[in-house]
């Protein structure tokens, strides 16, 4: 499959972030793509790590396009990411708003398209390719688990914090249904609201003990789930099509002139099992 042979071959060959050059090239005729890679790298040799994540993302949204409308993508800047540094994430497929929303919003326009900028992009929707990392055990030795792919939403930063929170406020209901996905775990930097997500409903229950949290410095939450690498295309859309209509939703609360109702066009999906098998 082709997210195995992404991860084995970036975990063989890890390459590139923190961009100095910024190519672009168009995808399924749903917009461009921004490459970010150092231009120390061999980018020719890198081509093939490049089109595979684009390949995996365009494949993923084209199945998605029955319950997804196609103003996810040309509403946002799609992002090509490869690091070299010993982190988890090795490579990122990315969705997130355009730099004139940062713009209307009086906010810089965040790394890596802004080598100034800074690392919260407000919301975003992505595919981590994800390298295997230790797990410690208590009383046992630590463990490596295996190479794998997130596919995580976020909101990073104040305006889309509360822009999240009121969503969920003024669509409860709609917000669970849309969660009940089992597997779905939740981070914050707060400490309050955490999930591993053992069961459907828990992340739901994780976002409505962070919404009663009065402040958060770091203004961050994500909502994600894990695959392993021989994952099928239909299990990984259990949770980016749920996630993809989060962050729709998300969006249309963060824009200067507010699109609130983006979550009734879903209803119909909500009704049924959202991603089932």
């Amino acid at each position: 499959m082709l997210v195995a042979s992404i991860l084995n071959e970036l975990e063989a060959h890890p390459r590139a972030l923190d961009a100095q050059s910024d190519r672009s090239t168009d995808h399924a005729g749903d917009g461009s793509i921004h490459i970010f890679d150092d231009p120390a790298n061999d980018q020719i040799k890198n081509l093939h790590l490049w089109q595979g994540m684009a390949d995996v993302g365009g494949s993923l949204f084209a199945a998605a396009k029955p319950v997804i409308p196609a103003r996810l993508l040309k509403e946002s800047v799609q992002e090509l990411l490869l690091s070299t540094a010993r982190l988890v994430v090795m490579g990122e497929y990315r969705l997130r708003p355009p730099d004139d929303y940062f713009v209307k919003i009086g906010s810089p326009i965040p790394r890596p398209a802004n080598p100034t900028g800074p690392d919260a992009c407000g919301i975003e929707l992505s595919l981590m390719f994800c390298r295997g990392y230790p797990q410690a055990f208590p009383g046992r030795e630590p463990v490596r688990s295996n190479s794998h792919l997130t596919i995580e939403f976020s909101a990073w930063g104040r305006r889309e914090r509360l822009a999240l929170l009121h969503l969920v406020a003024d669509h409860r209901r709609l917000v669970e249904r849309l969660l009940e996905v089992p597997g779905l775990q939740v981070t914050t930097a707060t400490g309050v609201a955490q999930s591993k997500g053992e069961r459907a409903g828990a992340a739901f229950e994780c976002l409505s003990r962070y919404a009663e949290v009065e402040s958060d410095d770091e203004n961050h939450i994500s909502i994600f789930k894990e695959f392993p690498a021989d994952a099928t295309e239909q299990e990984l859309l259990t949770a980016l099509v749920p996630l993809s209509i989060l962050y729709d939703a998300c969006y249309g609360y963060c824009k200067p002139r507010k699109a609130k109702g983006r979550l009734f066009a879903y209803a119909a999906s909500l009704a049924g099992k959202i991603g089932a098998s």
